[in-house]
């Protein structure tokens, strides 16, 4: 005799509903300890560690944790900001996108399995577009300026506080996150869920009850 793998209907609802609060607690979680760390990290980048700030600013590496610091750097000499400042803004900006980027991608990790049980018919197109068209806005367009207009309080001014400036950052880096985590998920489900099982249609299995009888 096969196994029986009918499930309780309200039973595996409710599974899903608390499997479904568990990854929204860790995603919280994920979120506050990201932004935690960044705090913390602007906190010992001002006033106890300004050299080592200026390793994020310096080297590559460190800086490209979050790409379009690449355009801020081109646009810091004609900036009012000090040596100190600007080590502080780029150092707060890369430690924000790598604890993110560590803390969802974990996240994805180890929410894969309990996605499978998930049902996805198509893969969104809309989240792709909208981060890539997001990257280019942040790689090449989003500079320091004198913007006008209903929305300008959003955009990089030259005369913008330091502080000013890096809270501005911290909202596209977690908004850009946010975004790319949604697309991710979405992958993920689409891709590990499990087949639909479909049962033998009655007129398939008339012929096989025949040459049995």
């Amino acid at each position: 005799m096969g196994e029986d793998i009918s499930k309780d209907p309200k039973q595996e609802l409710q599974a899903k509903i608390a499997a479904a609060n568990r990854r929204g607690q860790m995603l919280v979680s994920v979120w506050g300890i990201s932004l935690l760390v960044t705090i913390v990290a602007w906190v010992l980048f001002r006033y106890q560690l300004q050299s080592s700030a200026c390793y994020f600013r310096d080297n590559p590496f460190l800086r490209d944790l979050w790409p379009p610091n690449a355009t801020a750097l081109s646009q810091m000499p004609s900036l009012p900001y000090t040596e100190r400042n600007q080590c502080v803004f780029f150092g707060v900006r890369s430690i924000a996108s790598l604890t993110l980027f560590l803390g969802l991608a974990a996240l994805l990790a180890w929410s894969a399995k309990g996605l499978r049980n998930y049902r996805l018919k198509k893969a969104s197109l809309a989240l792709p577009v909208l981060l890539i068209g997001f990257a280019i806005f942040l790689m090449w367009l989003d500079k320091f300026d004198s913007y006008n207009g209903r929305y300008a309080w959003i955009g990089f001014h030259p005369n913008d506080s330091i502080g000013a400036a890096i809270i501005k950052s911290l909202f596209r880096i977690h908004l850009y996150y946010f975004l790319l985590f949604s697309w991710a998920l979405s992958l993920i489900i689409y891709f590990l869920q499990k087949p639909v099982p479909t049962s033998p249609h009655p007129a398939d299995k008339g012929p096989l009850d025949l040459q049995g009888s």
